[in-house]
């Protein structure tokens, strides 16, 4: 009996784990149970091959999808990247300015950012969590403003007898309120 139960759990937890988890949430860091959803304003990916692999470019942009004006909310998005995906690069817009992120192991950057947060500066952190998932969190989010983020990412090509292609993290796009118009760029 517990070994057909142990079985039966091992199985439930590897079907949940197997399948893609994309979410994406406006919460207030100080009140963890005051959440939202907000929408995906904007999403282009630029792609561009490099050798054997592809560099794609990332780009989001978030907006409130409620009335909160508030500056205490951050954005998280949870998302998977496809298998082999080399993450590269992470950026935040800040105003007009561009910021490039600094690439740190896990608990020094948790570190930095929860202390970023607490002075409500302009963070953002990505996480990767397994083989393909990973978690950005981005602070603070106005709710009459929007943040823009970029995430560049290596990915092997598929190839085939007359063409390399790559699939794209598309799915993400569902976690929106409303589903943004997909621009993608290419380069040859």
């Amino acid at each position: 009996m517990k070994t057909g139960y142990l079985l039966l759990l091992t199985l439930c937890l590897s079907v949940f784990s197997a399948k893609a988890y994309n979410n994406l949430t406006m919460r207030d860091p100080q009140s963890w149970w005051v959440s939202t959803t907000p929408r995906i304003d904007s999403a282009t990916f630029s792609i561009q091959p490099k050798g054997a692999y592809f560099e794609c470019g990332m780009y989001l942009t978030f907006a409130s999808s409620s009335s909160y004006s508030g500056d205490t909310f951050e954005i998280v998005l949870d998302f998977d990247l496809p298998a082999g995906a080399m993450v590269n690069d992470s950026w935040l817009w800040v105003g007009n300015q561009i910021v490039q992120a600094a690439i740190t192991d896990r608990s020094r950057a948790n570190m930095v950012y929860e202390s970023i947060v607490q002075r409500r500066q302009d963070p953002s952190i990505l996480y990767k969590n397994s083989a393909t998932q990973y978690q950005l969190r981005v602070y603070p989010m106005p709710g009459n403003q929007k943040r823009k983020v970029k995430i560049s990412y290596l990915l092997p090509a598929d190839w085939n007898t007359t063409a390399a292609g790559i699939p794209l993290p598309v799915q993400l796009l569902r976690t929106s309120t409303v589903r943004p118009a997909l621009k993608v760029i290419t380069y040859p």
